[in-house]
């Protein structure tokens, strides 16, 4: 398995450990709730922009081993994930029963995650 498509199953694993460690928190500290709301729509849409962005990569990939001759114009996506981002904080904003500043950390969270799973790893096959 190439290595971002194993960071990112490694995040969809965390993603769902904290997606369950969420729901019991929120459901055993009412006081939280708005904030692990928020902070689970801005991982949320973080998981989404991380994956858009994996399909992307590899579809330039493709496209640069692949050349047929054809111009393609292929870019990354970045209006995408940003409308991604811009409609979790306007739900985050009109809604109460999410935090804004909890979604806007949960939307640093994948980028964080991913960084720190690469270092692990590299840490990791360094010592053997």
């Amino acid at each position: 398995m190439n290595e971002p498509a194993s960071h990112l199953k490694s995040l969809f694993k965390i993603y769902a450990i904290f997606a369950a460690g969420s729901l019991i928190l929120w459901l055993l500290f009412p006081a939280m709730r708005t904030g692990l709301a928020g902070l689970f729509l801005g991982f949320t849409i973080s998981i989404l922009n991380s994956y858009h962005l994996w399909k992307k990569v590899n579809r330039l990939h493709d496209a640069i081993l692949h050349k047929d001759g054809k111009k393609k114009r292929i870019q990354l996506g970045f209006v995408a994930r940003l409308c991604f981002a811009l409609i979790a904080a306007a739900i985050a904003v009109h809604l109460p029963q999410f935090d804004i500043l909890f979604t806007i950390i949960g939307f640093m969270l994948a980028p964080h995650v991913i960084l720190a799973l690469s270092l692990w790893k590299a840490f990791q096959n360094k010592t053997d």
